[in-house]
């Protein structure tokens, strides 16, 4: 069954839809937000990606890069639930994840790599899960475990998709100001959204 917002606010919440969907102006957006303040949420919030997962699937070696999505997303599950995150959406070679504390996220994303660095080691160098990452903290709008939106969850995409190289995490001001980041995150001339970005490289990379 194809999953839709819609769906999830017709269920749950199907005032709000509608009245959303009439508003004409943006006093009227204003007045509902103020009355569904249940919906903002304050989360960690990280956006996973592959490196160089785009060459493999030009080359059409398309077993090859779900062998990859598989390894990497088998992993990102199992640290994501013993550091209290949650997997909220898988689309492709990508993963966004959400945690209560962002020293939680952070010590998951050290571990993620720590673990994928050292499975590249024995493996193939055909076959080596390379991650980038992004992470923010702040205010969001949640439905349940369903889906996430808003400006924060904008950041780390935008971080971990867009902007980070192989190994590295682009932590956002934000969740730098929520917690500390192992080692050194050194400044970067990346701003999303008027955040400044910090590059940090939870491992010595070795792939």
């Amino acid at each position: 069954m194809l999953k839709l917002l819609t769906t999830w606010l017709e269920k749950f919440d199907s005032e709000l839809m509608s009245n959303l969907i009439k508003a004409k102006t943006a006093a009227d957006i204003e007045d509902l937000a103020s009355k569904n303040s249940k919906y903002i949420k304050n989360y960690c919030i990280i956006f996973l990606d592959l490196s160089g997962f785009g060459k493999i699937t030009e080359s059409s070696r398309d077993f090859e890069a779900l062998r990859l999505i598989l390894t990497a997303e088998t992993t990102i599950s199992e640290l994501s639930v013993s550091h209290n995150g949650t997997l909220l959406k898988s689309i492709g070679d990508s993963w966004l994840l959400k945690f209560a504390k962002t020293s939680n996220g952070v010590d998951f994303l050290q571990a993620l790599y720590q673990s994928l660095n050292a499975r590249n080691n024995s493996a193939p160098e055909q076959t080596a899960v390379i991650p980038c990452g992004g992470i923010a903290y702040g205010p969001l709008l949640e439905f349940g475990d369903y889906d996430i939106i808003g400006r924060t969850v904008n950041v780390a995409a935008k971080a971990g998709e867009d902007t980070a190289g192989p190994w590295e995490v682009l932590v956002a001001q934000s969740a730098l100001d929520e917690a500390s980041i192992p080692g050194e995150a050194k400044i970067t001339d990346h701003v999303i959204s008027g955040e400044k970005l910090y590059s940090w490289l939870p491992v010595n990379q070795t792939s």
